[in-house]
């Protein structure tokens, strides 16, 4: 007998998507994660900046996981990430840094104010679903 086996991928309409907070100053990049996560079940929101994305998390009761891009202008992705995890309802959620320049004092730095992975640019939107999948 031949078991079938259901996997539940949810919508970008459904209640129960998990939320993505996308950060980065290249909507390009930006745009193909969104549409690649939502096609993938996610829902996103967007951020060009730390400052920006801070206010979309003021605006949201609940993300459950952050991509941030490093060197953006304003506010580079750490200093963004450090503001966050001051934010009581945030302080724990996983956080993603992206960048093509990430060195090991970058990667201490950042593990320091409680990033949680980190992913080389360019990199595929598989790769970034894959990990966004193994992380919640």
């Amino acid at each position: 007998m031949t078991t079938i086996r259901t996997v539940y991928t949810p919508t970008s309409t459904d209640t129960h998507a998990k939320s993505i907070l996308l950060v980065d100053d290249f909507s390009a990049k930006r745009q193909i994660a969104s549409q690649a996560l939502e096609k993938a079940g996610f829902h996103t929101i967007q951020g060009t900046d730390g400052g920006e994305a801070l206010s979309q998390l003021r605006a949201e009761h609940k993300v459950d996981l952050i991509v941030t891009d490093y060197h953006m202008p304003y506010m580079d992705g750490i200093s963004f990430i450090k503001k966050v995890r001051k934010m009581a309802q945030f302080k724990d959620v996983p956080v993603i840094l992206v960048s093509s320049t990430i060195n090991e004092e970058v990667k201490q730095k950042a593990a320091k104010y409680g990033v949680t992975a980190f992913m080389q640019k360019p990199y595929k939107a598989e790769d970034l679903i894959r990990k966004i999948n193994e992380m919640l």
